[in-house]
């Protein structure tokens, strides 16, 4: 194992000093959260950790456990990546690593620029086009680069790009090694060296490096050899940057016998006079030692809640964040009291970690895809909200009264498919924890419910008609000239009453049963589109197909099996409610096989008249996007 902490990275590609990067993927449902993560470029490293976890446990770059993106670039689907070595290209773009987006039609360079042990990278769209499903890309022997579309049974096709230009396409020369570079090449050699003192005499030198890779580097080779060999030492480190690189080794790697030196390390910094990086490196070696070895006791206990309260709150939504969850942990009587104040006045900030505003493409795709009207989530308030649902201590029923109100508030809140439901938990959790009054919790769980006046309500004209018995030819017939002059609202409104919306999400709306059609435009031709939509069994994706499973009690059941693990599967058998789980066990199951019917009906659109279809196209094919030129007038 070379790694671990990515989500689904697709492909990947070597540059010319043998560094290895990948495209990973987002978690879509994830929009609006503090978790969420956008697709990124990495440079892939030895031990590197990259911080995904399952829902809400993800880590986020600042984490000195986690190796942090190049470049964070947005919602979309990495396929294919390739690097420029062999390209007849210009030397700037042979020193490219090359990534393709299924979903948005794009492929892109990443442009490296060499940085002490890691690199600088700037993200360019190369090349771009509706529809362009990319699926692979390779650098031809011709020096040419070839990529391929297509993927999910949509049309496939292959292109050639060249370069046309006065630029020397020779051989371009290889990139400069740092000394820095160099340093953490030699020190992931030692990831592979057997157990030994002398591994460790080599790297715990450079504990302390200036550079986050190379000193990362340098940690995962201390703590692949036994804990035994090292604490001692771990225990004698005092240069702040060193000190706190050791705590973490020791708290990840060590046992409950290890955590008082894991807080002596942390306790004996002054957190005042650190940089906001170390500052989230120590709070991260108390989460850790937390984590793994619980709670601690007594003048432990106190002298790390003295410690940690007297910077919260701090002058950061990244601090303040881990400051109100560790604080929390420990049950400080303080942190509850601070932190609803900082849940009533919180702002996303724009270079923030949980800010969306960091990617490189935040445009209507992103989680900040509104329409005029809509409220965009406070990331920063949620993430509050997320670290107080577990306190037990520290409440009044002032503030008991304000944090179900805040529930309330978040009602117009719009987010990825699982948005409402991690604040529904997060909801839940917290009325099972703020208090212990069983009448209490009945009155606060009534202020969590919105005011009528915050509850946006539609009402939906279905389609006037006439309507038909559409063909695919039919339908492309409609469009084929182009669309112009459409009617967006009309669209929008024919996406909900055509039942869409109940199963396909586009933009901050909709289910999670079927494809995300945000990006449909970029993906399909409009043939493919409408044949989706006419005859919706005659390609099914493999990502959405149902299952018949026949048990050995003579039960049949019809439906998408969703999660598969201990010998459970949980199946959904119903697209309307997508979250009723039906679960079957593998040793009940006498057959098993795909469904040659997809779970969308057809004929959704035939009760439309050709200018009602034309708007829902039109809808479709802008991902929702009023100021698209269809619509203009």
């Amino acid at each position: 194992m070379i790694n671990a902490g990515m989500r689904n990275h697709f492909d990947i590609a070597f540059n010319g000093l043998g560094d290895l990067f990948t495209y990973d993927s987002d978690m879509e449902w994830d929009a609006g959260t503090p978790w969420y993560r956008p697709t990124r470029i990495y440079h892939v490293v030895s031990g590197g950790d990259y911080g995904f976890r399952e829902s809400s446990g993800k880590l986020l770059g600042y984490c000195p456990d986690v190796v942090p993106p190049l470049v964070d670039v947005g919602p979309g689907c990495p396929t294919g990546v390739v690097s420029g070595l062999a390209a007849a290209f210009p030397a700037e773009y042979q020193n490219c690593i090359y990534a393709c987006d299924w979903t948005y039609g794009t492929l892109y360079a990443v442009h490296l620029k060499p940085n002490g042990a890691g690199y600088d990278a700037k993200l360019e769209e190369f090349v771009t086009g509706k529809p362009l499903p990319l699926t692979d890309v390779v650098i031809g022997k011709d020096g040419a680069m070839y990529f391929a579309i297509g993927g999910r049974r949509t049309q496939s096709a292959v292109y050639r790009v060249t370069y046309e230009g006065k630029a020397s396409t020779a051989p371009a020369p290889d990139l400069t090694e740092t000394p820095e570079h160099k340093l953490r090449v030699e020190l992931e050699r030692l990831h592979d060296e057997g157990t030994g003192p002398e591994v460790i005499d080599k790297a715990w030198p450079h504990l302390g490096h200036a550079d986050r890779l190379v000193r990362y580097a340098a940690r995962v080779a201390i703590e692949r050899q036994p804990v035994k060999l090292w604490a001692a030492r771990a225990l004698a480190q005092t240069e702040p940057v060193a000190a706190l690189e050791s705590a973490v080794a020791l708290a990840r790697m060590g046992g409950k016998e290890h955590q008082n030196d894991v807080l002596t390390i942390l306790q004996r910094l002054d957190f005042a006079k650190l940089t906001e990086a170390q500052q989230l490196a120590l709070i991260r070696g108390y989460e850790l030692t937390i984590a793994r070895s619980g709670v601690p006791e007594g003048n432990a206990l106190a002298e790390s809640i003295a410690q940690l309260d007297a910077s919260y709150p701090a002058k950061t939504n990244d601090l303040n964040r881990e400051l109100s969850r560790t604080l929390i942990a420990l049950g400080s009587p303080n942190a509850v009291p601070k932190t609803m104040k900082l849940l009533a006045s919180a702002k996303d900030d724009p270079v923030s970690w949980l800010s969306v505003e960091r990617m490189t493409r935040n445009d209507r795709y992103g989680p900040n895809f509104l329409r005029e009207g809509e409220a965009r989530p406070n990331i920063q308030q949620i993430a509050y909200a997320y670290a107080l649902r577990f306190a037990k201590t520290g409440w009044t029923p002032e503030l008991r009264t304000a944090f179900a109100k805040w529930f309330a508030s978040t009602a117009p809140w719009k987010g990825g498919n699982q948005f409402r439901g991690f604040l529904d938990t997060i909801q839940k959790d917290a009325l099972a924890n703020i208090t212990s009054d069983a009448d209490e919790r009945k009155v606060l769980a009534k202020l969590t419910i919105p005011a009528p006046s915050t509850v946006t309500t539609q009402s939906i004209v279905p389609p006037h008609g006439p309507g038909k018995n559409y063909t695919v030819d039919e339908a492309t017939a409609l469009a084929k000239d182009g669309l112009r002059n459409r009617n967006f609202a009309r669209g929008h409104e024919l996406f909900i009453a055509s039942a869409c919306q109940a199963c396909h999400r586009l933009g901050n709306e909709g289910g999670g049963v079927g494809p995300d059609l945000t990006g449909a435009g970029n993906r399909y031709t409009l043939r493919d589109l409408l044949e989706n939509i006419v005859e919706p069994s005659k390609v099914i994706s493999d990502q959405y197909e149902s299952s018949i499973l026949e048990l050995k009690d003579g039960r049949t059941i019809i439906g998408r099996v969703t999660n598969e693990e201990g010998g459970i599967l949980q199946v959904a058998t119903n697209p309307a409610a997508p979250g009723e789980i039906t679960e079957v066990r593998n040793d009940t199951i006498k057959s098993r096989k795909v469904s040659p019917t997809s779970l969308m009906p057809p004929g959704l659109i035939n009760s439309m008249n050709a200018d009602e279809l034309k708007d829902l196209i039109a809808y479709l094919l802008s991902g929702g996007d009023a100021k698209n030129k269809m619509f203009k007038k």
